[in-house]
């Protein structure tokens, strides 16, 4: 038969701290929303600070000239490259995060339009590479 053992195990918890208060959810919800990409998917900030879980979105912690922003980078991370398949919602939300203008007539599919706009492939690429940086680790608990 079988026997369970249990292991006690050391675990770090991660908190966010200015001024030597801690960053609580009250906090965490007057931070302001911005994009973290430029239109040539570029950061715009000057440091990651780390993520936040809120419910079921990864909200990205960062700061700009000495001011906290948050992102949420869901919408992110659902990018793929342009395909066949490429839905019209996903084309639609990269063009909007990244801050790329277009007109989409009627009758014209969306992976017409990506056609239009300069590496949208390499972008995503680019946005893959950035988002994978934000590892476990990194998770800020409020």
């Amino acid at each position: 038969m079988d026997t369970l053992k249990i292991f006690a195990e050391n675990v770090t918890i991660k908190f966010l701290q200015f001024n030597g208060k801690k960053l609580t959810r009250s906090v965490y919800t007057q931070i302001e929303n911005k994009r973290f990409f430029d239109k040539d998917v570029s950061f715009t900030g000057d440091q990651v600070l780390g993520y936040i879980l809120d419910k079921t979105d990864k909200v990205l912690i960062w700061s700009k000239t000495g001011m906290l922003r948050k992102t949420t980078m869901t919408p992110y991370s659902k990018l793929r490259k342009s395909s066949p398949y490429l839905s019209a919602e996903k084309a639609e939300l990269f063009f909007l995060l990244a801050d790329i203008k277009y007109t989409l007539f009627d009758n014209e599919t969306f992976n017409e339009i990506v056609n239009y706009v300069a590496d949208y492939d390499l972008k995503v690429e680019k946005v893959k590479a950035f988002l994978d940086k934000i590892t476990g680790d990194m998770q800020i608990f409020i």
